[in-house]
């Protein structure tokens, strides 16, 4: 059982580095913040965050109560106006992702701009899962959070409710879509 845990606690670094490494993040879009919020992790990751200071606009390690929790501490630090919530291991899919979405485009009263998501299991492989246009979804709130982008007051004002363990971030979606939010699919 240790070495399976030490496995694990590698593999969590790995996915963190491979985060870090990401070409959109050290390349593209110069207009961003980066946050990391960490659950106090033993396993050397903040090493590996201070590593990586230089490109890291704020970061904390400690304790909380879960995902959620640390994704509700992220945006009482966001002082721009989108917000994209990546895990440890998630990526775009190319250098040019951030600029594709955001460059020469008019998002006026537009509160999320979400799009499809390549998924990759082990053993199985990777698809492309595509979102189709939000209008005609019965599902609104299926939306992967890793591929939407969030105006900062709409995320700010709806936040993650703590009390899930998972799906916290379709329920904030279904809040806003009901409440007439205005979501653009960007394939």
């Amino acid at each position: 059982p240790i070495l399976k845990i030490l496995k694990y606690l590698e593999d969590a670094q790995e996915k963190l580095r491979e985060t870090q490494d990401s070409d959109a993040l050290k390349k593209d879009y110069s207009e961003k913040e980066y946050i990391i919020i960490d659950g106090a992790s033993k396993d050397g990751t903040v090493d590996l965050i201070k590593k990586y200071s230089d490109r890291v606009t704020f970061w904390s390690s400690e304790p909380d109560k879960g995902i959620y929790d640390a994704m509700n501490k992220a945006l009482d630090r966001v002082t721009g106006d989108w917000v994209i919530f990546m895990n440890a291991g998630d990526i775009f899919s190319d250098r040019t992702s951030l600029s594709r979405v955001f460059s020469n485009k008019n998002y006026e009263g537009v509160g999320v701009v979400y799009g499809d998501i390549n998924q990759y299991y082990e053993g199985f492989g990777s698809f492309v899962r595509r979102y189709n246009d939000i209008e005609h979804s019965e599902v609104p709130y299926s939306i992967c959070h890793q591929a939407a982008f969030t105006r900062a007051n709409l995320l700010k004002k709806y936040g993650f409710d703590t009390s899930f363990r998972i799906c916290a971030d379709a329920e904030s979606f279904l809040r806003m879509f009901k409440d007439g939010a205005d979501f653009r699919y960007v394939p």
